[in-house]
C-alpha cells in the first residue's frame, strides 16, 4: 500500500516495506530538450538517479541506490520526471529532491521539486503467533 500527498509544492509519499517499487513523484511545466539533465539526491546529499543526454548515467550513482532506480524512457510525457525505487525498506525514508537543468545554459534549473517518503516497517507476527502457539501447548498440557 502507498499514498501520494501533495503538500504546498512539494510530495509526501507513504509507502509499506515490502512493496516491489514506490514511485517518487516530480512533475515540471517544461518542454524536454535533448541536453537536459535530471538529478536525484537524498537529503544526504547521495545520488540517487542521474538522467543525461537521453541516457541513465547508474556510474554516477551512490552504491546504495545503485541498481534500485529507474526513470520511465520517453523521458518522460513531457514533463513528467518521477523516479521508481525498487524494493524500499525503512533505510530508504528520507527526503528526495529532483532537480533538471539544461547543460547548455550553463547549468541553469529548469526546476526543483522535494519528495518526503516514508517507508514503515512491517510488523512480524512470527513473534506473535510462536507466542500464541507456545500458550496454547501450555493450557492443553495443564487441561490434561
Amino acid at each position: 500500500m502507498f499514498k501520494h500527498k501533495q503538500r504546498s509544492g512539494s510530495w509526501e509519499v507513504v509507502v509499506d516495506s515490502g512493496v516491489e517499487s514506490v514511485q517518487l513523484p516530480c512533475k515540471a511545466v517544461l518542454n524536454m530538450l535533448k541536453d537536459i539533465k535530471v538529478e536525484w539526491k537524498d537529503r544526504d546529499n547521495r545520488m540517487v538517479h542521474v538522467y543525461q543526454s537521453s541516457s541513465d548515467r547508474p556510474e554516477e550513482q551512490d552504491d546504495f541506490y545503485r541498481g534500485r532506480t529507474k526513470m520511465e524512457r520517453n523521458l518522460l510525457k513531457p514533463g513528467d520526471l518521477s523516479l521508481t525505487l525498487k524494493l524500499p525498506t525503512d533505510e530508504d525514508t528520507n527526503i528526495y529532491t529532483c532537480t533538471c537543468t539544461v547543460s547548455s545554459r550553463e547549468g541553469k534549473i529548469l526546476t526543483k521539486k522535494e519528495v518526503q517518503l516514508l517507508v514503515r516497517g512491517q510488523v512480524s507476527l512470527t513473534f506473535h503467533i510462536r507466542h500464541i502457539s507456545d500458550l496454547f501447548v501450555t493450557n492443553f498440557i495443564l487441561c490434561e
